[in-house]
């Protein structure tokens, strides 16, 4: 990795963290196509985040639909220790 291109990834790694969330998902090869193909590293850091706000909200909704369905049959996690 050039040292302008690791620049770049570890501005794109910094942003994402200063967002409050995960660097460590920052798919290196992406970033270095970003760098190759003339975007910034707040554009790269952009991508990641609004990427992870979409997985966020997947998994916020499938937990939402998970404890709508409740078949009282203390077994399931949605259930278990229920009155």
């Amino acid at each position: 990795m050039k040292a302008e291109e690791s620049k770049h990834f570890n501005d794109a790694i910094y942003e994402v963290w200063r967002n409050g969330y995960n660097p460590d998902n920052i798919d290196c090869d992406q970033s270095a196509d970003d760098f190759y193909n003339g975007m910034t590293p707040e554009y790269t850091a952009n991508r990641e985040i609004q990427e992870q706000k979409k997985h966020i909200e997947a998994k916020r909704e499938r937990e939402s639909n998970a404890e709508e369905i409740c078949y009282n049959c203390e077994v399931c996690c949605n259930c278990y220790g229920r009155d």
